[in-house]
Order: C-alpha cells, then structure tokens, then sequence
C-alpha cells in the first residue's frame, strides 16, 4: 500500500488551527448542553438522511395544520430542523466540513 500521507505539519499551523477551534467552541458555548451516556443513546438523532424527511414533515404540516396533532409545537420542530440543518455542514466527517 502507497503512504499516501507525506507532510510535516508545522507547530505554528498546528497552534493556529486549536486557538481557532477553541474560539468556534466559546462562540458555539451558548448553544450547546452536556448530554450524560444514557441521553445520548436514548435521545433522537436528526442527521442526513432524516433530515430532508423531517423538512418534508414540516412544509406538509404547514400546508395542512389541521393535521398536526395537537401535542406537537410546529414551530418548535421548525426551529429544531432550522439548528440541525445550520449544523449541518459540521458534522463529524473533517471532509465535510466547510471551506475557508
């Protein structure tokens, strides 16, 4: 198998990329809520493939509200949708992290 990796990352680069990534950390502090190992796995996920079913949901049940169960805050789920949407291009995978 070819090395397919063959560069030194210089410290200074290495120093810049973390003090970036603490301050997207502080300005995303806000935002963000510790979750414990049990909320994790109880907790649903909306990541890529829900997501545009979930974007679908919300233009139906705008479209008709009569619909929409009573206990359900639409406009709760719109917000929750918008936020994951945002977040979207950070997701876990570094390639699908946006450019600069």
């Amino acid at each position: 198998m070819p090395n397919q990796i063959n560069a030194a990352i210089p410290s200074a680069d290495l120093e810049k990329a973390l003090d970036l990534l603490k301050q997207a950390r502080a300005i995303l502090a806000p935002y963000l809520h510790p979750l414990t190992p049990k909320e994790r796995k109880t907790l649903y996920k909306l990541g890529d493939k829900n997501l545009g079913f979930m974007q679908k949901i919300i233009t139906c049940a705008t479209d008709t509200a009569s619909f929409v169960p009573a206990f359900i805050k639409l406009e709760e789920v719109k917000l929750d949708v918008a936020v994951a949407a945002s977040l979207a291009p950070w997701s876990s995978t570094p390639r699908s992290w946006p450019s600069t």
